[in-house]
């Protein structure tokens, strides 16, 4: 029984670090996708929110929203990385990033002030 038990921790464990991801590849990823991102925020179709994450604000393609979501996906692992490294919340890292992008965002991006309410900057 506890063959079997260590057998399947050693997996798990194994498992896990094979879908660990660096911090380079995540990186790469979203320079890689750093237009399509910047198209996406020019249509209006989508906004920085108060999160630091995009949001859909109306219809997007199958593509667009495929975007969407891998840019998110990579937000959010990299908020819990600076949250796990600071010992903060990863949700406070998040609207403190949506602070600094609402900051740098160019002209006509839809941001999300802190109130909740939708802006074009």
């Amino acid at each position: 029984m506890k063959r079997i038990f260590y057998t399947l921790a050693f997996a798990a464990a194994f498992a896990s670090a094979a879908l660990a991801e660096t911090a380079d590849e995540i990186r790469q990823r979203m320079r890689d996708r750093k237009e399509a991102v910047a198209a996406l925020l020019g249509t209006a179709n989508v906004g920085e929110n108060n999160a630091g994450f995009l949001q859909r604000l109306k219809d997007t393609t199958e593509a667009e929203a495929k975007t969407l979501a891998d840019e998110n996906a990579d937000r959010k692992k990299v908020y819990a990385a600076i949250a796990k490294r600071t010992g903060a919340n990863e949700a406070d890292v998040g609207k403190q990033r949506a602070e600094k992008i609402a900051e740098n965002a160019p002209a006509g991006t839809m941001v999300q002030d802190a109130e909740g309410a939708w802006k074009q900057k």
